[in-house]
């Protein structure tokens, strides 16, 4: 079968929301923080098959899902998914961080196997062999530190903070364009001077989040971070990078070496299924800055903000596509609405090429074009490549390959196993995570590398 109702995991980092997860599932929300719901195949969260077409007596017509799950998707999936899709709740910030390359993942990953370190140690740097590119699509406002600045906005917002006099090094490394000399030399600051270079931060922060510059945006930010890290040189780190506030609906796109720090909000993650991360500070786990520093990209870098534009798609079908480098991964968010009360009418979905064309639907009743091996058709049809992840936004959409039909309400997921294609009709808004649509199917191949 194609079509899987899954239950994803969820992730109870101390930044997470208590509420933002849970009223999005339309459930009660948690004591515990709630950071992260994970889709995938990944071993540290794996999601859950509850339900679908012929599974665990659901029959045809609904999911029929069963609480606690009839089994673990990577039994399904058929192979591990090269992609991890994730909705993101950040209710406070989080750490300064990047993550490797392909070639510096492998070289790390045989490196620390070599010397024996354990793979769940906190200590461990690389915990696979794979690069993590990652795209972040805002679902309500979101706020992020992304890229280093040009140097000279840099070395400007530095002396406007007051800390010409505080710490000379740093500012004397900027004022010489050494963005590595610069970065590397917070971690060396004496105790004392860190904490005193901080304190000017904070104080700065909070008179300079009540006028109109520049800098007013990012100040209350940093005036955050001074108050919950006061001996954390990240916090002077974050002088260094790009303020970015996403709009819902928008994204930016994270490549290797990219340092960041997301600060607050909800949005929909899509990465490679890896978990390498490499912190730098405000947060208690395990800092390698020596190890980040021979990650980073130390060169400015501005993100690219993609606008979430939706294009129409044929009759009641809109789709925004959000493209980027990575060669594992692509994200899709589909808005689907019926044409009268239920019925199709004759019409055609031109998509990927294949044109997906029908005759009626109405009620049960499927009826068009095979495309391999599944029935796609008519008006507000759209077509899911497998392998594929859907998680519903908003409304209520069906997945149906045939006479097969998994009804899916707002909070829900499915899977779409790889080497199928199924339609999906109903009256709302699905984030659809899968292979790049130029790329061959997953099925019977190795998981795609980045491209050159």
């Amino acid at each position: 079968m194609a079509i899987f109702e899954i239950e994803g995991a969820i992730q109870n980092y101390a930044w997470g929301s208590k509420t933002a997860i849970a009223e999005f599932q339309g459930r009660a929300p948690s004591e515990e923080p709630e950071a992260e719901l994970w889709l995938g195949t990944h071993p540290r969260g794996p999601s859950r098959v509850v339900g679908g077409p012929g599974v665990g007596g659901a029959g045809g017509a609904s999911s029929g899902a069963v609480r606690g799950g009839v089994g673990d998707l990577r039994e399904f999936a058929g192979a591990e998914l090269p992609f991890l899709f994730k909705l993101l709740a950040a209710e406070l910030p989080l750490s300064l961080q990047a993550h490797p390359s392909l070639a510096q993942a492998e070289e790390g990953f045989l490196r620390e196997e070599r010397a024996g370190v354990p793979i769940d140690a906190p200590t461990r740097n690389y915990r696979d062999r794979n690069h993590k590119p990652e795209l972040l699509c805002a679902r309500t406002e979101f706020h992020a530190l992304s890229g280093f600045r040009p140097v000279e906005e840099s070395l400007a917002l530095v002396d406007a903070v007051g800390l010409r006099s505080v710490v000379p090094s740093f500012f004397e490394s900027l004022a010489a364009g050494d963005l590595n000399s610069a970065f590397r030399g917070l971690f060396e600051l004496e105790k004392e001077q860190l904490r005193g270079a901080i304190e000017v931060v904070g104080h700065w922060a909070k008179v300079a989040a009540t006028l109109p510059n520049a800098a007013a945006d990012v100040a209350p930010w940093l005036a955050l971070l001074a108050q919950s890290h006061p001996i954390d040189p990240g916090v002077l780190a974050a002088l260094l990078l790009n303020y970015v506030r996403l709009q819902p609906g928008e994204a930016m796109y994270l490549p290797a070496g990219n340092l960041h720090a997301y600060l607050s909000g909800v949005g929909l993650e899509l990465m490679a299924s890896s978990d390498n991360v490499m912190r730098g500070g405000l947060t208690p786990k395990h800092v390698n800055v020596q190890e980040l520093c021979h990650i980073l990209e130390f060169s400015p870098h501005l993100p690219e903000v993609l606008s979430g534009a939706f294009e129409e798609r044929g009759d009641y079908v809109r789709e925004c596509v959000y493209r980027t480098a990575a060669a594992e991964f692509e994200l899709r968010r589909v808005e689907v609405s019926r044409a009268q009360e239920g019925t199709v009418q004759e019409s055609a979905v031109q998509m990927s090429g294949a044109e997906v064309s029908g005759a009626q639907m109405s009620g049960a009743e499927v009826s068009g074009t095979e495309v391999s091996g599944a029935q796609v058709s008519g008006a507000g049809s759209y077509e899911v490549v497998g392998p594929a992840l859907v998680l519903v936004e908003s409304g209520e959409v069906e997945l149906f390959e045939g006479a097969h039909r998994l009804v899916l309400g707002a909070g829900r997921s499915g899977f779409v196993s790889a080497g199928s294609v199924v339609g999906l009709v109903g009256e709302g808004t699905a984030a659809i995570a899968s292979l790049p649509r130029d790329l061959p199917s997953l099925k019977g191949a190795e998981p795609p590398r980045r491209r050159k």
